[in-house]
């Protein structure tokens, strides 16, 4: 019975600090992408706040956020997002 209530109370102790940590907020690096060499904007609710971020997508179909936005519609891709492109992250 004092094993239960010793494991208790450290998860009592430890669970809040876990949970109230930030770990949601990595960056989507790596993720899958459609369209290589293709500039998009994203938005994730676990990333950035909610907030947009530009992104590219590398040969091998993997993303990497190049910058973040300040709002969630804070971002835009022009001329089909690829080299050359016009892009816009406030």
């Amino acid at each position: 019975m004092k094993f239960i209530s010793l494991i208790i109370m450290i998860l009592s102790a430890v669970v809040p600090v876990v949970l109230g940590t930030d770990m949601a907020q990595t960056p989507p690096n790596g993720d899958p992408c459609d369209k290589p060499e293709h500039y998009a904007c994203g938005n994730l609710a676990s990333y950035n706040k909610g907030n947009a971020y530009l992104s590219y997508c590398l040969l091998d179909h993997t993303l990497v956020v190049l910058q973040d936005c300040t709002c969630p519609t804070c971002c835009s891709v022009w001329g089909g997002g690829t080299i050359g492109r016009q892009t816009r992250c406030n």
